[in-house]
């Protein structure tokens, strides 16, 4: 648990959107709660309302859902257009 809202998902091999995506991430999902995608699914979150640093990851909220991003799994920048929101 973490600021009283439970993870939904790790966001593996992410990226953070370039341009008009700059408020999303994308990446390769797991470990989603919600059950909404199988683990390695490529997806982008939907808008990110709050980004929290820790040691080893950050904690990437939106609207509906709090990802797990482990610092170690950063692909860099992103400016694709296709894919999947949650």
């Amino acid at each position: 648990m973490l600021h009283n809202r439970e993870i939904t998902a790790d966001l593996k091999h992410w990226a953070r959107g370039e341009g008009l995506y700059r408020n999303v991430y994308w990446g390769y999902i797991y470990n989603d709660t919600k059950g909404r995608w199988p683990d390695g699914c490529r997806i982008h979150t939907s808008v990110v309302t709050n980004i929290d640093e820790y040691n080893d990851c950050f904690i990437v909220t939106t609207l509906n859902s709090v990802y797990r991003l482990w610092k170690c799994d950063e692909a860099g920048v992103e400016n694709e257009t296709e894919g999947s929101s949650s």
